[in-house]
């Protein structure tokens, strides 16, 4: 999916596809969002992830993604649309503790942060 200004002109873009076999199942993943940096910091990446969520609720009963711990304002949008850490994979304790560490939200809380 694209974002385009009022001119047409492309200014963000998500992907939603699938994994077909995860774990023996299937999901929905959200894989790429990424918003031109002189439209950052306006909200515009919810209604992207509201568009590609509904999409792949369409197909998929469960979704995930990957994300950098430095990304701090993308992890805000993505705990606010419910995902949660993984917390089984490597190191990843210690990055979501330093996630917690400068963001405070609901859902690090449940997770013990």
């Amino acid at each position: 999916f694209y974002l385009t200004t009022d001119a047409g002109e492309e200014i963000g873009t998500i992907t939603a596809w699938w994994q077909p076999d995860l774990n023996g199942e299937d999901w929905g993943q959200i894989h790429w969002v990424a918003i031109h940096p002189d439209y950052q910091g306006r909200g515009l990446a919810k209604p992207m992830m509201s568009v590609a969520m509904a999409y792949l609720k369409r197909f998929h009963q469960r979704s995930f993604l990957g994300t950098s711990s430095g990304r701090i304002p993308a992890i805000k949008v993505y705990l606010d649309f419910g995902f949660y850490p993984d917390l089984e994979r490597e190191n990843s304790q210690q990055a979501w503790a330093e996630v917690a560490s400068v963001l405070e939200h609901p859902v690090l809380r449940a997770c013990g942060f």
